[in-house]
């Protein structure tokens, strides 16, 4: 994918700061194509521009978008996570995720390490890798899905009592 650096920006700035356009072009980003997404996933400026500003926090984006663009990505985060970029990606996906959410991101890398010889070394050779290792919290959900659980959902509750 080739894109215009002025015009990746200005999206960029449209969907970081509050407004009647940041939903709108969220919604269009997210309906792309699936090998379109995963290429922009892919590309650091993309990425960064039209990708990371729907999951901060601070952004204005609808909340069944941000859902709408996990189910995009189902079955892609593994190929996510062995990127570089798409590595980082992958993290702000589960840090917005639901529990179901965080499940599926987990289930579906850690069943890659099951399925591909050295995909696990693959991912601990990169820094995003290691970080999703990390978090995400992989080998524990490989060994324990109900343990794995019941962390998460310690994780999550204090963040919810401070957002209230």
């Amino acid at each position: 994918l080739n894109f215009d650096v002025p015009s990746a920006r200005l999206v960029e700035s449209l969907l970081r700061f509050k407004g009647k356009y940041s939903g709108p072009i969220s919604k269009a980003i997210i309906s792309m194509p699936e090998n379109t997404l995963e290429a922009i996933a892919c590309n650091r400026l993309a990425c960064s521009c039209l990708l990371d500003p729907i999951f901060d926090s601070f952004t204005e984006v609808p909340k069944d978008s941000l859902r709408m663009l996990m189910r995009q990505f189902k079955g892609k985060f593994s190929n996510l996570a062995k990127n570089l970029v798409g590595s980082y990606l992958v993290l702000k996906m589960f840090e917005v995720a639901d529990l179901t959410g965080k499940k599926t991101v987990v289930s579906e890398i850690s069943n890659a390490n099951c399925g591909s010889v050295g995909y696990l070394s693959r991912l601990e050779a990169t820094k995003g890798g290691r970080l999703i290792l990390s978090k995400c919290m992989v080998e524990r959900f490989g060994r324990d899905p109900r343990e794995w659980e019941n962390l998460i959902q310690k994780r999550v509750k204090p963040k919810e009592m401070l957002e209230e």
